[in-house]
Formats: C-alpha cells, sequence, structure tokens
C-alpha cells in the first residue's frame, strides 16, 4: 500500500513539474525566427567537425599598439624563431661580484648547506 501511494505521488510531483516546465513556451515561428538568427550570427554547426561553433574574437588593441608591443618583446629578447630558441633566454643579471658569490658558497660549505651527490639528499644542518 505504501508503495502505490509513493508512487502516486511521485507521479503527481513530477506532471506539476512539467507544468511548470512549460508554463514558458514559445510558438514555433519564435523558435524558427531564434534559429535564423542563430545561423546569421554563426552559432548554429552541421556535425561534428566545428563543434563548439567557434566565436568571433575581437581585441581591443589598435593595430599600432600591438606593433609596440611586438618591438618591446623583440627588445627584450622574448620573441623566439623555431624550435631551437624555445623557451626565449632573458639575459640574467646581476649585483653580486664573483668574489661575493665565492664567499657566500665557502660560508654555505662550513655552514653544511652544500650537499654532494644523491647521497647526502637533502643536506643536513650542523649545528
Amino acid at each position: 500500500m505504501k508503495r502505490i501511494s509513493c508512487a502516486i505521488a511521485a507521479a503527481a510531483i513530477s506532471f506539476g513539474a512539467i507544468g511548470i516546465a512549460h508554463a514558458d513556451t514559445k510558438t514555433r515561428a519564435q523558435v524558427r525566427a531564434e534559429l535564423q538568427e542563430a545561423k546569421a550570427n554563426g552559432l548554429v554547426t552541421y556535425g561534428e567537425q566545428e563543434y563548439p561553433a567557434p566565436t568571433a574574437y575581437t581585441s581591443g588593441k589598435t593595430r599600432d599598439q600591438v606593433k609596440d608591443e611586438l618591438q618591446e618583446a623583440r627588445a627584450a629578447g622574448l620573441i623566439t624563431y623555431g624550435e631551437q630558441q624555445y623557451p626565449p633566454q632573458v639575459p640574467i643579471s646581476s649585483s653580486k661580484t664573483r668574489s661575493h658569490v665565492l664567499a657566500e658558497l665557502k660560508d654555505a660549505k662550513t655552514a653544511g648547506l652544500v650537499s654532494y651527490g644523491d647521497l647526502d639528499y637533502p643536506p643536513t644542518v650542523t649545528n
């Protein structure tokens, strides 16, 4: 008895939901007009080749702005030509002298922060 009453209740709820879902129906003419508009905008595809439909890209930059950015990238060395130059090598500059770096390395070796080979990884800190 409980199964029957549960089934009747579920059916009543689903029919009510269907009625709510179809409350905002469109006429055949409205649907056809929307389809024609979508076709005119290039939003309708046929088959699987163009799914999802390609969208038109619009840029907010002018041609001169793009050319200026290209010149800046070339000047910074960020433009590569071919696979051999990828990723672009950005010049690295340091404010430390060679003697300063060697002194830091000596201090790190003394503190036990530099390891040699795979057996001493990670380096252990000695106090």
